[in-house]
């Protein structure tokens, strides 16, 4: 992981000790640390404010300790695929030197830029990609997820509109210019189960 990924974050409620248990068999699959951050909890229907909060503090967390890059994870990931695939695609992306703002390995891309032609026929440029379960920053990109999360947090807790204003949704604002790939093959997905953000069970498929 050294080679390639500086930290990996996943983001864990106190009270889901379940889901702590999956994800670390999850990471023990690849031979990966990861650090858990406690996520912030919001009664119903709110539990979509606290993810997105969740994910602006772990952001301004690896900008604060200078990392190169960070793997963001939920604590519902699963992989798709196994290590030695994983590890494969991350060297090619690495190796190859591609410049990205924000790579998926889970992800529900529902439109990519057919017009772009990229150089490796393992990457897709993303539109409009959803879901946050598995996404890799670089260091340059930091502010820019927090300023527009910063942004968008107040609004989100004040008018509950998530499907504009929740963290994997306000962000295609930035897809829509940036740099945003995810890898052709889906590397991992988000388990099937209880969720405290839609407070229900849920079984996304992405």
């Amino acid at each position: 992981m050294k080679d390639f990924i500086q930290h990996i974050f996943y983001i864990n409620l106190d009270k889901r000790e379940d889901r702590k248990e999956e994800f670390t068999r999850e990471m023990e699959k690849m031979d990966w640390k990861a650090e858990r951050f406690p996520g912030f909890y919001y009664e119903p229907p709110k539990g979509i404010v606290g993810c997105t909060k969740s994910h602006l503090e772990v952001l301004k967390l690896a900008k604060q300790r200078g990392y190169s890059n960070v793997l963001i994870c939920e604590d519902d990931l699963e992989w798709l695929e196994s290590k030695e695939v994983i590890k494969n695609e991350l060297d090619k992306l690495f190796r190859n030197d591609v410049d990205f703002d924000v790579c998926f390995l889970a992800y529900n891309n529902q439109k990519t830029d057919e017009e772009f032609s990229p150089k490796y026929d393992f990457l897709l440029k993303t539109l409009y990609c959803t879901t946050a379960s598995c996404y890799l920053v670089n260091y340059h990109y930091y502010d820019k997820l927090i300023e527009l999360y910063e942004m968008a947090l107040p609004i989100l807790d004040r008018t509950m509109q998530h499907w504009i204003y929740a963290n994997d949704q306000i962000w295609k604002t930035l897809q829509e210019k940036d740099t945003w790939f995810c890898f052709s093959k889906r590397l991992a997905k988000q388990r099937d189960g209880f969720s405290d953000n839609a407070n229900k069970v849920v079984s996304y498929d992405c």
